[in-house]
């Protein structure tokens, strides 16, 4: 079990990540069975809802690094 500890205390490199990402989307559309159009729109769709994830989080970090700097200025 200390080998299995070790690796969870491991951060996997994003390059790393990314491939696995790719080569498992890739996987399940060549899986699906469906015709492009469909996949387009499905993708198209999943997308959007992905988009409004990374914005919801950039104006959370962003307002987070604000206060941040506020909090510097006034402690400065």
């Amino acid at each position: 079990m200390p080998e299995q500890n070790q690796n969870q205390k491991k951060k996997k490199p994003i390059t790393v990540g990314i491939e696995e990402f790719k080569d498992g989307l890739n996987q399940v559309v060549t899986e699906s069975g469906l015709p492009p159009f469909l996949l387009e729109m499905l993708l198209g769709e999943y997308l959007t809802g992905v988009h409004q994830v990374a914005q919801q989080e950039y104006m959370e970090d962003r307002s987070q690094w604000e206060e941040s700097c506020k909090e510097s200025e006034t402690n400065g």
